[in-house]
């Protein structure tokens, strides 16, 4: 679980290969992220990596995600 993560593009591979390295075949993620611009490549290498993304709640401007294969 993270918070406030994907907000500089160079912290982008770091997180992709702790996610690769700390979770189980079906483990899954969950981050927050505010809807910063920043976000959406971060979101689109997520996906190329092969995880599934889906919205597990949303507040007062606040996403929460939840990315699983």
């Amino acid at each position: 679980m993270a918070g406030d993560v994907a907000y500089e593009r160079r912290n982008f591979d770091p997180l992709f290969q702790s996610f690769e390295k700390l979770l189980k075949p079906h483990g899954e993620t969950w981050l927050s992220e505010p809807g910063r611009i920043i976000a959406k490549p971060f979101f689109e290498g997520m996906r190329e990596r092969g995880w599934k993304k889906r919205v597990l709640n949303q507040r007062e401007g606040l996403t929460l995600y939840g990315f699983k294969r």
